[in-house]
Protein backbone atom coordinates (compact mmCIF):
# COMPACT_ATOMS: atom_id res chain seq x y z
CA UNK A 1 0.00 0.00 0.00
CA UNK A 2 1.90 2.94 -1.21
CA UNK A 3 0.49 6.73 -0.51
CA UNK A 4 1.20 9.62 -2.98
CA UNK A 5 0.26 13.19 -4.31
CA UNK A 6 -2.06 14.01 -6.94
CA UNK A 7 -0.90 15.60 -9.73
CA UNK A 8 -2.10 18.19 -12.24
CA UNK A 9 -0.32 20.79 -14.72
CA UNK A 10 -1.00 24.47 -14.40
CA UNK A 11 0.19 26.99 -17.54
CA UNK A 12 1.49 30.27 -16.41
CA UNK A 13 2.87 33.16 -18.92
CA UNK A 14 4.58 36.15 -16.75
CA UNK A 15 3.11 34.52 -13.59
CA UNK A 16 0.00 34.49 -14.79
CA UNK A 17 -2.50 31.32 -15.07
CA UNK A 18 -3.45 31.21 -18.50
CA UNK A 19 -4.97 28.04 -20.58
CA UNK A 20 -2.36 25.21 -21.94
CA UNK A 21 -3.21 26.94 -25.57
CA UNK A 22 -1.83 30.44 -24.96
CA UNK A 23 1.21 31.33 -26.75
CA UNK A 24 4.41 31.38 -24.48
CA UNK A 25 2.88 29.64 -21.81
CA UNK A 26 4.91 27.19 -19.55
CA UNK A 27 3.67 23.94 -18.04
CA UNK A 28 4.50 23.60 -13.95
CA UNK A 29 3.47 20.26 -12.33
CA UNK A 30 1.52 20.96 -8.92
CA UNK A 31 1.35 18.56 -6.42
CA UNK A 32 -1.65 18.35 -4.23
CA UNK A 33 -1.27 19.45 -0.07
CA UNK A 34 -2.56 16.05 0.74
CA UNK A 35 -1.62 11.95 0.23
CA UNK A 36 -3.63 9.87 -1.34
CA UNK A 37 -4.11 6.58 -1.06
CA UNK A 38 -6.17 3.33 -2.59
CA UNK A 39 -8.62 1.57 -0.19
CA UNK A 40 -9.69 -1.72 -1.33
CA UNK A 41 -12.86 -3.62 -0.10
CA UNK A 42 -14.22 -6.44 0.11
CA UNK A 43 -16.21 -6.76 -2.72
CA UNK A 44 -13.23 -5.96 -4.84
CA UNK A 45 -14.06 -2.68 -5.66
CA UNK A 46 -11.02 0.44 -5.35
CA UNK A 47 -11.18 3.71 -4.22
CA UNK A 48 -8.74 6.51 -3.87
CA UNK A 49 -8.78 8.56 -0.45
CA UNK A 50 -7.35 11.67 0.45
CA UNK A 51 -5.19 11.15 3.79
CA UNK A 52 -2.94 13.75 5.40
CA UNK A 53 -0.48 16.00 4.55
CA UNK A 54 2.25 13.92 6.59
CA UNK A 55 3.52 11.13 4.68
CA UNK A 56 4.24 8.71 7.79
CA UNK A 57 0.35 9.20 9.52
CA UNK A 58 -1.16 8.84 6.03
CA UNK A 59 0.62 5.43 5.50
CA UNK A 60 -0.49 4.35 9.04
CA UNK A 61 -4.02 5.70 8.44
CA UNK A 62 -4.55 4.24 5.33
CA UNK A 63 -3.46 0.70 6.87
CA UNK A 64 -6.24 1.73 9.81
CA UNK A 65 -8.41 2.17 7.40
CA UNK A 66 -7.80 -1.45 5.09
CA UNK A 67 -7.75 -3.26 8.53
CA UNK A 68 -11.46 -1.19 9.34
CA UNK A 69 -13.16 -2.16 5.86
CA UNK A 70 -11.72 -5.78 6.71
CA UNK A 71 -9.80 -6.61 4.02
CA UNK A 72 -6.24 -6.00 4.98
CA UNK A 73 -4.11 -9.50 5.61
CA UNK A 74 -7.04 -11.69 4.08
CA UNK A 75 -4.90 -13.09 0.78
CA UNK A 76 -3.01 -15.76 1.32
CA UNK A 77 0.80 -15.66 0.53
CA UNK A 78 1.44 -16.04 -3.21
CA UNK A 79 -2.01 -15.05 -4.18
CA UNK A 80 -0.51 -11.91 -7.05
CA UNK A 81 1.82 -15.06 -8.44
CA UNK A 82 -1.09 -17.00 -8.64
CA UNK A 83 -3.27 -14.82 -10.43
CA UNK A 84 -0.95 -13.71 -13.24
CA UNK A 85 0.50 -16.83 -13.69
CA UNK A 86 -2.50 -19.86 -13.92
CA UNK A 87 -1.22 -23.25 -12.44
CA UNK A 88 1.53 -21.97 -10.88
CA UNK A 89 1.98 -21.19 -6.99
Amino acid sequence: MGVWRKQCKRYFVNGKLVTRRTPEAVATTVYSKRFYGTLRFANGKRKQVPLTKNRKTSEALLRRLQVATGVAGQEPDGWRRSLRHPGVG
